[in-house]
């Protein structure tokens, strides 16, 4: 296919619940290349390449890590390809960059003012922690990373009462990315670097896909037992509530960037957004349900192109708001020069031109997103936590 054609391909592989603001706009823009690009490598290897599916989620929008932005992947999406189930052949794409973030909320007895609460924080990062024998890394205040302490204010589950004290922990296994985003390493392990119409992708196959598939998992495991580790090293009697990654690969054929796998009705689910609105923890629904995807005007397609039940299982529920950044939504187009592509609007009252928007200013989006969750049917708000301070530390 030639470069229009896996734009034009990939554009009807693109499925939007999203915002429609801007910065979910230019961020599906961008997906054109990411989904173009793995739609080319699968075409090359007689793969199904329509089965291929981007979702959109209500948090999609910009991602500020430049190199997944700049292999052509934004945030706040859900990403699939044919797998080994379907083909026979597992493939995996690393530049999407899934690294285990998650958040954990659990149940305390104490608080602790700001002072005191970093106090211990330096305690824990002088003299060290280890999870599985190796030495661990805070990472609560780099990119979005936090910790809250929090107020039950409203609660139908059994485990929180109004008033009972809790603490969210958003972090990763940053010590650990370099294990997966060091791609010449994956190169040597037998990767290979597709040179498509749309820019170059790393792809893994067969062994070298299915150690990857092992490290991420391994990786996930640890980012979730370094959360709890964290609690318990600053709070002692933290009783876990959720525990639930985010940002990773959820099987040999699926990435989620943002948004939660549902496995069962039992688990809450943290959505956060601005330091100055209440956090909701959300019971799942199954998603996406046949009502919502015809009234988005997908069921027709879905069905025709054999993808359906991929849509049931979509499971795109956000972990948050998502970047918002202050520009009018409409009046984008790609300006590609050499390797580069720059995002160019002349629609605003001075034309604007960037390549990556790490280093644009922006916010977070607020309740808008809980409604778009209540309007999608993708779960319903269980419990509402008031933070009595945000800490990055």
């Amino acid at each position: 296919m030639t470069k229009t054609d896996l734009l034009n391909e990939a554009k009807k592989n693109i499925y939007s619940f999203s915002s429609g603001d801007a910065s979910d706009v230019i961020s599906r823009l961008n997906l054109g290349y990411g989904v173009g690009k793995i739609i080319y490598a699968l075409q090359k290897r007689k793969m199904p390449y329509e089965r291929t599916m981007c979702i959109s989620a209500p948090d999609s929008g910009i991602t500020r890590n430049k190199e997944r932005w700049q292999a052509g992947f934004g945030y706040g999406c859900l990403i699939r390809w044919p797998g080994e189930q379907e083909t026979g052949k597992l493939i995996m794409f690393p530049q999407v960059k899934p690294n285990a973030c998650g958040m954990l909320v659990a149940k305390i007895s104490k608080s602790y003012e700001p002072k005191e609460l970093c106090d211990r924080l330096h305690h824990l990062e002088k003299n060290g922690f280890s999870k599985d024998s190796e030495a661990a890394k805070l990472n609560l205040g780099v990119s979005n990373h936090f910790i809250e302490l929090c107020r039950v204010t409203k609660s139908k589950d059994n485990r929180l009462t109004q008033n009972d004290l809790v603490v969210v922990i958003h972090t990763s296994a940053s010590e650990k990315k370099s294990i997966l985003y060091d791609f010449n390493n994956w190169q040597n392990k037998g990767g290979k670097w597709e040179q498509t119409p749309l820019g170059p992708l790393l792809v893994l196959e067969d062994q070298a896909a299915k150690q990857y598939l092992e490290e991420y998992n391994k990786i996930e495991q640890y980012s979730i037992k370094k959360r709890k580790a964290i609690a318990e090293h600053l709070f002692g009697d933290a009783s876990e509530i959720c525990n639930p990654t985010h940002q990773g690969l959820t099987a040999d054929n699926e990435v989620r960037l943002g948004s939660y796998r549902v496995d069962d009705g039992k688990c809450l689910f943290p959505v956060t957004f601005r330091w100055d609105l209440q956090i909701h923890l959300v019971s799942a629904l199954p998603n996406l349900s046949d009502d919502v995807i015809k009234q988005k005007g997908y069921y027709g397609t879905a069905k025709q192109r054999g993808i359906l039940d991929l849509f049931k299982t979509a499971n795109i529920l956000p972990h948050g708001g998502g970047y918002q950044i202050p520009f009018s939504a409409t009046g984008w187009n790609i300006i590609e020069n050499g390797s580069k592509r720059l995002f160019s609007n002349k629609d605003l009252d001075n034309h604007f031109v960037f390549t990556s928007p790490s280093e644009l200013p922006y916010n977070y989006r607020g309740l808008q997103v809980m409604d778009k969750i209540d309007k999608l049917k993708l779960g319903k708000s269980v419990v509402s936590l008031k933070q009595l301070y945000t800490l990055k530390y």
